[in-house]
């Protein structure tokens, strides 16, 4: 069985769909996503280490940044974030 590659290779699941594809397809189905204001923003990181996802990341400023390819939009690091820093937008 040939597997399909990109930069890497990617495995398949049982249905024989990419995982890669499959990844894709669920950021398309989110409503919201997280907005961090950095003016509130203390550096804390608690945003960092609560996204499951690892969709932030740490700049060279130290500012923590959001990879929206990879969020799903969970908003976990919106309810985690003490400071309340982090807010909602509506996907567009």
């Amino acid at each position: 069985m040939a597997a399909w590659k990109n930069e890497k290779e990617i495995t398949y699941d049982k249905r024989m769909a990419p995982v890669a594809l499959q990844e894709a397809q669920a950021f398309k189905c989110r409503l919201f996503r997280p907005k961090i204001d950095i003016k509130m923003c203390k550096k804390c990181m608690i945003c960092v280490v609560a996204c499951p996802d690892n969709c932030i990341e740490v700049s060279e400023s130290g500012k923590p940044a959001i990879i929206y390819s990879n969020c799903k939009g969970c908003l976990i690091c919106l309810r985690e974030c003490p400071y309340g820093a982090i807010s909602e937008e509506r996907e567009q």
